[in-house]
């Protein structure tokens, strides 16, 4: 496991570094823009060709000349005296690049050749005839060199300062993600050093990791105009992250202009300063691709390196899409006002054309991945997204195709080929399952689901899969559903996921069972997804499910019991359900938990009203029962279960909880989003409760 890790961490910093490790553009590139005086001239054989040469006509022939290459190479040989190796890059970079695109490949050993036999007949550039044809190479232009080279390379700098600064933007998430790592490698591998190291630390947690930035709603959406406008506040120490980032990135694109009196393209300090602003943030936008597209995939690796939730990087997957937008939209405007009066003539060339594409459908992915249109349409949203995302991305391949830095552009694209090809690999692993669906509690619409697969990977907390029903409505879609065994799952190494049907998919397959109370569907399983949370290492642990979270949370409470050889600790166990009928339908998986001494299971029945419940009458009689009354008899002789009536005081009953626990304790929740933040609010507020370590985990799917 540990070689694993090692190998998922040395391909996590390859994918960081791969578009940094491309050589930046050097003096040599340098040399030969400066070496333009050449073209001035009229060479015998050449012939004129159209400004848009689509047939490489105008490059072929440079390269078949030996007077106009010789040409260069002295240029090259009055720039770095004897050093051939840098002499055939000034060549390079002048013409043979462009003649290698149109299979022409002229070696080093060729143009020294040449320029042996033909440096020797050079004409002196006094003695040049521009109206003659030229026959012979011309010498090296000390005048037109000094009057171009200072303007160009304040122009190359400004491209290389792009780069250099969108790769030092990807190396803070380096740097975060490194720290990520570390700390979840003390946190499993050595827990007894992490427990220890970490002991001091209330205050930190109190104040950054635990609080969400504004207020206390983190799962909970926080909304103004009349909901349109909603996002899920990160938390604090997430927020800080996310600021540096926006902040580093915001400074970088102001620094470091170098304007010149006059150049040889741009006269005014201003129309320079224009041109420099939109190269470097359309270059800085580039270099966030790779990045951007690897947090956005399911089988991001760093999820397992880091221990984070798909949630965490998703969060920090909107925020760089929104500054790549806002990156690019920048180079667009800067770009429009610097070319204003030659705008037509650049619309005519594709790379501008895809590039305002390119951009729009950036702005228009931001737009529609607002957290209004995912929570309420995921589907559309999702659908909709990725074809988005094709185009974008087919948008910036041709943008980027005839300017360069396309390194970061086949990164993203490898990123997202290697997504999707282990989402395939995946679903073959898993095999064709056969899904056995039955209702368990008609009024509140809970659907338990026993299903078969190949068994070549074992079910374990934490994990979640995404199912395809194949004999259902819509087979091309697929929903996340958390995974566990029941009893009987469990016997017969199958596995076991639960769902209450909402809307969409679970609601159609709900009412697939009205009639018959079950049924079997052909399933395709892509999984197991998700990260091990290593609740089972702590001394006690207190456990709290809202509704169908209790799939979540048994799996980690029945590890915890196979686990509990020895132990001195605690488990408690707490569900909040509407109904006590989870008493029959779940009865062998709380029989399980309850054969464990050292396990308190409270169950929470809030009698509220079911969504399918049908007889109003019965709902009203049973709201109106006292609640200080406690549910007719349970199937459990066991005085570890507590059947209560209402709700939990979250911050009283946490506190208590934990004074009864000893040792280290992992307080873990998965219920709907006000409980959840009801609970981090109550781990923040009894963190100082006792002396033994208190972690807070929490499973949750944010929109």
């Amino acid at each position: 496991m540990r070689l694993q890790s090692l190998l998922l961490l040395c391909m996590a910093l390859l994918v960081l570094a791969e578009p940094g490790l491309t050589p930046i553009d050097d003096r040599e590139n340098w040399v030969g823009q400066a070496c333009g005086y050449i073209d001035t001239v009229r060479w015998a054989g050449f012939k004129k060709v159209p400004r848009k040469d689509t047939t490489g006509a105008g490059a072929l022939q440079k390269c078949k000349s030996a007077p106009y290459l010789t040409s260069v190479a002295l240029c090259g040989e009055a720039n770095f005296p004897g050093n051939w190796h840098r002499i055939y890059k000034v060549v390079d970079s002048v013409a043979l690049q462009a003649c290698r695109k149109y299979n022409l490949d002229v070696t080093s050993d060729q143009v020294r050749a040449m320029y042996q036999n033909y440096s020797k007949l050079a004409i002196p550039i006094p003695r040049v005839n521009k109206t003659a044809m030229q026959t012979k190479p011309i010498g090296f232009n000390q005048t037109w060199f000094d009057e171009k080279y200072p303007s160009i390379r304040v122009y190359q700098h400004n491209l290389d300062l792009g780069q250099y600064y969108g790769n030092g933007m990807t190396a803070w998430w380096a740097l975060i993600l490194v720290i990520g790592i570390a700390i979840n490698v003390f946190r499993t591998v050595l827990f007894p050093q992490y427990l220890r190291w970490t002991s001091n630390s209330n205050i930190l947690r109190r104040q950054l990791s635990l609080p969400a930035t504004f207020g206390y709603k983190h799962s909970q959406p926080l909304q103004t105009m009349w909901g349109f406008v909603s996002w899920c506040c990160p938390t604090r120490v997430q927020s800080l992250v996310i600021l540096a980032y926006l902040a580093m990135c915001l400074i970088l694109c102001c620094v470091s202009y170098e304007a010149m009196d006059s150049t040889t393209r741009w006269k005014k300090r201003s129309t320079q300063i224009q041109r420099y602003i939109g190269d470097r943030t359309g270059i800085m936008a580039f270099t966030q691709l790779p990045i951007l597209f690897l947090f956005a995939g399911r089988n991001n690796f760093l999820i397992y390196l880091t221990g984070w939730s798909y949630s965490t990087f998703n969060v920090y997957h909107r925020w760089i899409g929104r500054v790549m937008v806002t990156l690019a939209f920048v180079h667009s405007v800067a770009f429009t006002i610097n070319s204003l009066k030659a705008l037509t003539f650049y619309y005519s060339f594709p790379f501008m054309r895809w590039g305002v594409v390119a951009t729009t459908i950036g702005a228009l992915m931001c737009f529609q991945g607002l957290h209004f249109f995912r929570s309420h349409w995921y589907e559309f949203f999702l659908v909709f997204h990725i074809l988005l995302a094709v185009f974008f991305t087919i948008g910036v391949w041709r943008h980027c195709r005839t300017l360069g830095w396309m390194e970061y552009v086949y990164a993203a694209v490898a990123v997202w080929g290697f997504d999707r090809l282990v989402r395939v690999i995946r679903i073959f692993a898993s095999g064709l399952g056969t899904a056995t669906m039955t209702m368990a509690d008609p009024s509140l619409g809970i659907v338990k689901v026993d299903i078969s697969y190949s068994k070549l990977w074992k079910v374990k907390p934490g994990h979640h899969v995404f199912l395809y029903v194949l004999n259902g409505i819509r087979p091309w879609e697929s929903h996340p559903f958390t995974v566990f065994q029941t009893c009987e799952a469990a016997a017969n190494g199958n596995m076991s996921i639960m769902f209450r049907a909402k809307e969409g998919k679970t609601y159609n397959l709900f009412n697939k069972l009205k009639d018959s109370k079950t049924g079997q569907f052909k399933v395709l399983i892509e999984g197991p997804y998700g990260h091990h949370l290593p609740i089972a290492k702590y001394d006690s642990q207190i456990l709290i499910a809202g509704g169908i979270g209790i799939t979540a949370m048994y799996s980690y409470a029945s590890e915890c019991v196979r686990r509990s050889s020895g132990s001195s600790g605690t488990l408690n166990f707490n569900w909040i359900v509407r109904s006590d009928s989870c008493l029959t339908w779940f009865h062998d998986e709380l029989a399980l938990l309850l054969s464990d001494s050292r396990v308190t299971v409270n169950l929470y029945v809030t009698n509220t009203r079911g969504d399918f419940e049908s007889d109003q009458s019965s709902i009203e009689s049973k709201n109106e029962k006292d609640l200080s009354d406690s549910p007719g008899p349970t199937p459990f002789e066991n005085t570890n279960l507590n059947v209560i009536q209402g709700r939990p005081n979250y911050v009283s009953d946490l506190r208590r909880m934990l004074e009864e626990a000893p040792g280290s304790t992992a307080v873990s929740v998965c219920g709907p989003p006000k409980m959840n933040d009801d609970v981090r609010l109550a781990v923040r507020k009894n963190l100082d409760v006792k002396t033994d370590r208190i972690d807070y985990f929490e499973e949750a799917f944010c929109w």
